[in-house]
C-alpha cells in the first residue's frame, strides 16, 4: 500500500513534464537559466489537499468539489489522500483521524507549514548507529561499579561475538561512532557490525581505558552516557542487581538487559527491555518466554530492537524541532 502511494506520487505530472521541456529549451536559450525553477512536488503534497474535506460516519474523508470545477489534479490529490489515510490507519489502528483537522494548501502556505513539511521530507534517515554496552558483576549495584568493570569474561565475549566482530580501532576506516582511531584514547579494540544497510558501532565499556583516579569513569561515560540505547550484560547469576535509575544520563532512554543462562543444557539468553516512562512502546515485541537459544535469532532481535528505538527517537527529535518552529 505504501509502495502504491509512493509510486503515485513519484509519477510525473503535466507540470513536471513541462519542467523537463523547459530545461531542454533553456539549453538553447542561456538567458532563461536565471529564471527561478519551480520546486518539485514532495511526498508532503499528499497531505495538502487543494480543497476542503468532509468526514463521514466511518471516518473516511471525501473531497468536496463540484463537477464543473473538478480536474485531474484534484482527483489525483483525492486519490493520494485516501491512500495516505489507508496507510496510516493500517499502522495506527487506534488512531481516530476524525479528530484530526485537515488544512488546505493555501492555509499551510500562509502558516509556513508547507515549507517545514518539505524540509522534513528532505531529511535523510540515519545509516549509522551507536549503542553502549555495560556489564554488571557479582554484588554490583552502583553506577560507578558498572562503569568501572574492565576486561571481558568468557560469557560476555561470547555475547559480543554474537552481536558483531572485534575490530582494531587504530586506523579503522568505517563508522567509529566518535571512538578515537589515531592515538588510542578510546582503547585498542571495540566491536562493530553491519545490519542490512546500517553500520553499527558498540561503545563497550570494559574495553575502554580504565582511569584509577576517576571513580566515575567520566571518559567511558562520555560515550555510553550519550547513547540512546544501552545493553546491560548481567555477568552474574545474581538477580535484581541492575537498577536503571542508578545511571544518571539525559540521553539513555532504553536499557536492554541480557541474562545468560542455560536451557536444556544449551546456552541461552534471557532478555528484558527497560525504558523511561516517557518512551512509548515500540517493536519488535519480546517473545514469551523472553529466552533465546538460537544466537542468530538473538542477534536479529537485539539489532532490530535497538535500531527501532534509535529510529523512534530520531524522528521524535525531528518532530520536536518541527513543531517548535511553526
Amino acid at each position: 500500500m505504501l509502495q502504491d502511494l509512493q509510486d503515485q506520487i513519484d509519477a510525473p505530472t503535466n507540470a513536471e513534464t513541462a519542467t523537463t521541456t523547459d530545461k531542454k529549451s533553456n539549453s538553447r536559450h542561456p538567458s532563461l537559466h536565471n529564471k527561478k525553477r519551480q520546486p518539485l512536488r514532495s511526498f508532503s503534497a499528499a497531505l495538502l489537499p487543494n480543497q476542503p474535506w468532509t468526514t463521514n460516519q466511518h471516518g473516511v474523508n471525501h473531497h468536496q468539489h463540484h463537477a464543473t470545477s473538478s480536474s485531474s489534479s484534484s482527483l489525483l490529490c483525492c486519490h493520494h489522500y485516501r491512500l495516505l489515510y489507508a496507510a496510516i490507519h493500517a499502522v495506527y489502528t487506534q488512531l481516530d483521524l476524525r479528530q484530526c483537522k485537515t488544512l488546505t494548501a493555501e492555509a499551510t502556505i500562509m502558516a509556513g507549514l508547507e515549507k517545514e513539511l518539505i524540509r522534513y521530507d528532505e531529511m535523510v534517515t540515519p545509516k549509522t548507529y551507536k549503542f553502549g554496552i555495560l556489564s554488571v558483576r557479582d554484588d554490583q549495584r552502583a553506577e560507578e561499579q558498572w562503569f568501572g568493570n574492565t576486561g571481558l569474561t568468557r560469557d560476555m565475549e561470547t555475547f559480543l561475538e554474537i552481536l558483531g566482530h572485534k575490530v582494531e580501532l587504530h586506523g579503522y576506516k568505517q563508522y567509529a561512532a566518535g571512538l578515537d582511531t589515531k592515538s588510542g584514547e578510546s582503547g585498542t579494540h571495540s566491536y562493530a557490525t553491519q545490519w542490512k544497510e546500517h553500520q553499527i558501532m558498540f561503545h563497550v565499556g570494559p574495553l575502554m581505558p580504565f582511569q584509577p583516579q576517576d571513580s566515575q569513569q567520566i571518559h567511558r561515560k562520555r560515550y555510553i552516557g550519550n547513547d540512546i540505547v544501552c545493553i546491560v550484560f548481567m555477568d552474574t547469576d545474581q538477580r535484581g542487581l541492575f537498577d536503571p535509575t542508578a545511571i544518571r544520563s539525559q540521553f539513555v532512554h532504553v536499557f536492554i538487559v541480557v541474562h545468560p543462562e542455560t536451557s536444556q543444557g544449551r546456552p541461552a539468553w534471557r532478555v528484558e527491555v527497560v525504558q523511561q516512562q516517557t518512551v512509548a512502546s515500540f517493536g519488535p515485541t519480546i517473545p514469551s518466554p523472553p529466552v533465546f537459544v538460537n544466537p542468530r535469532e538473538l542477534r536479529e532481535f537485539l539489532l532490530l530492537k535497538r535500531n527501532s528505538a534509535s529510529f523512534f527517537f530520531f524522528f521524535f527529535f525531528v518532530f520536536c524541532l518541527f513543531w517548535r518552529q511553526i
